[in-house]
């Protein structure tokens, strides 16, 4: 085919390409701006806002870029979905692609900037959900958990708990509230030993199954990664860890200490005494279930946790019954429904008939409303698929349209050489299902690569383990209704000028 095309030297410059110019001129100043702003004041909403707009722009310039590589795709698409094609089909229906390629870019570009938003739209309302899910599970530590108003009562706890270990429970731990909140102490400060940097940390006592019975997915060790565990509150409770604590990444950091390396100074006054314990960095943790932990240094809410000797020691308590706790959590031996159904009945047996008042946490009442939102948004996300590609179905009817009747020629003279009426309509409704699968396969890897970035982003700061989801059912839904588009964007066009030869 050739293409002949005329310009009017006189005409003026066309505006898009100055709009164009003046809004990536407007962004890249207004980031170079905002984003050491957000820096400076550890603003990590404005910098998550900042990202966004970034990774819609990144989202815009690779489908731009995409229509590089369109004619490989179709290629590729060419001769996976058409295998049982003989090759001279395959031939044509290359040869018409680029013959009409710059009839089809627009078409193209509409399918692959469609679907692209929509795939990182999902994988964005995807992490969110998953970011919420986790955060909640980080922060209860368990499947399941207690918190006592104003605290628990072990002994009536524990009795029914032993009814079912080997059974349904695994183990169990506790968790004391804030050293300053039960004790007449005023001042808890953190400092290194040359009394250069104060810290106001949150010290907290734990049992020795602590970190054994929480969610080891969301334990995060500075140091070694194939550290046990189950192990770091036991080690609290060793001989050589009566002066130890567990402490984060970022008051590790501050003091000047690392693990097992250095010592800081605990200090506890109140209006009648003042107290300095030395203590030993047992573990340095950048996160950490149920004790909020973190490597920012821009984090202030530094936690410590102690054994419960210790804990009773900076107290003042005369005796371990003394030694409130604030909340249990419980680890199954196998979590399903009918295990956390039996626990929870019992819980609520001793939370009715104590003078306690407890607080149950069961992970199944935020699953079960978390399951019906996602059913309901995984279907609309399914139709607003269908419904983009409807609209781009416009684009390619028109585009099919016209492709056919400006070559009414080359089909005369395909149908002059033997090939039939039938052979003739599915060679345009294979071009147009190459195009459009094409097209809409750039679009969704586009979609993917921004949302796959995005998840590695909010991994980075919010420091969970969050997976990447890829939308099967998507695909599924693209090569279904691209199926349908070509039948019907090149089906009865063809057919009418086919049946005239």
């Amino acid at each position: 085919a050739v293409r002949v095309s005329i310009k009017n030297t006189k005409k003026g410059h066309k505006h898009t390409r100055t709009i164009f110019g003046i809004t990536g001129s407007a962004l890249g100043l207004l980031v170079y701006y905002m984003l050491p702003l957000a820096l400076l004041k550890f603003d990590y909403s404005l910098l998550l806002y900042i990202f966004l707009i970034l990774m819609i722009g990144t989202l815009v310039g690779l489908t731009l870029l995409s229509m590089n590589i369109q004619r490989i795709l179709e290629t590729i698409v060419t001769w996976i979905f058409l295998f049982w094609e003989k090759s001279a089909m395959k031939s044509l229906v290359r040869k018409n692609l680029i013959a009409h390629v710059l009839r089809n870019r627009k078409t193209a570009l509409l399918y692959a900037l469609a679907l692209g938003f929509i795939v990182f739209v999902i994988t964005s309302y995807d992490l969110q959900v998953k970011t919420q899910k986790f955060s909640i599970l980080q922060s209860q530590a368990a499947y399941m958990t207690v918190t006592g108003i104003p605290k628990i009562n072990p002994k009536e706890i524990e009795k029914v708990l032993k009814l079912q270990l080997g059974q349904t429970i695994e183990d169990w731990a506790f968790i004391t509230p804030d050293l300053k909140l039960f004790t007449p102490t005023f001042i808890v400060e953190a400092t290194n030993l040359g009394r250069t940097v104060y810290l106001q940390p949150t010290v907290v006592g734990i049992t020795p199954s602590y970190f054994n019975t929480v969610l080891h997915d969301y334990i995060q060790v500075n140091s070694d990664d194939n550290l046990d565990f189950s192990r770091l509150s036991e080690e609290l409770y060793h001989p050589e860890g009566s002066q130890s604590a567990i402490i984060s990444t970022t008051m590790a950091e501050k003091i000047g200490i690392n693990e097992n390396s250095g010592t800081f100074l605990l200090r506890i006054a109140n209006g009648n005494f003042t107290q300095e314990y030395e203590m030993r960095a047992a573990s340095v943790l950048t996160a950490a279930p149920g004790l909020k932990m973190s490597d920012r240094m821009g984090a202030t809410d530094l936690k410590i946790a102690i054994s419960l000797p210790n804990y009773a020691q900076f107290a003042q308590f005369k005796s371990y019954k003394e030694i409130p706790f604030e909340k249990l959590v419980i680890k199954f031996k196998n979590y399903d429904w009918q295990s956390a159904e039996t626990v929870f009945l019992l819980l609520q047996t001793v939370s009715s008939s104590s003078m306690m008042r407890y607080a149950i946490w069961d992970y199944r009442d935020y699953k079960r409303g978390l399951d019906q939102n996602t059913t309901i948004i995984d279907a609309t996300f399914i139709t607003i698929t269908i419904i983009a590609m409807y609209l781009c179905f416009f684009s390619l009817s028109s585009s099919m349209a016209a492709n056919i009747y400006d070559h009414r020629k080359e089909i005369f003279v395909l149908r002059a050489i033997g090939l039939q009426r039938f052979r003739v309509v599915m060679l345009f409704i294979y071009e147009a299902f190459v195009l459009v699968f094409a097209a809409s396969i750039s679009g969704i890897l586009i979609g993917f690569i921004v949302g796959w970035t995005l998840t590695a982003q909010q991994v980075l700061f919010r420091q969970l383990p969050i997976p990447f989801m890829f939308p099967w059912s998507i695909l599924l839904t693209v090569i279904i209704i691209s199926v349908a588009c070509a039948i019907l964007s090149s089906g009865l066009p063809a057919w009418r000028v086919v049946k005239k030869f």
